[in-house]
């Protein structure tokens, strides 16, 4: 069976990998994947709306899919 999982993905000069990791943590997310590309934020379907508007909050607009 499959997890339903959203991403939401911030360019790597927004934070460091710690404060990203700190504060999608704290909004509930699953899982924090940094890389010098960028940050990509792991969290499940029903919580994703949730850990988005947190992190808007902290380190403003997601960047956008391609």
């Amino acid at each position: 069976m499959f997890d339903r999982t959203g991403v939401i993905e911030y360019d790597a000069k927004v934070a460091s990998d710690d404060a990203m990791l700190d504060a999608a943590i704290e909004a509930g997310a699953d899982d924090v994947v940094s890389s010098e590309s960028g940050h990509e934020v792991y969290a499940a379907q029903d919580s994703l709306r949730e850990v988005a508007k947190a992190l808007e909050a902290k380190f403003g607009e997601a960047r956008r899919p391609a």
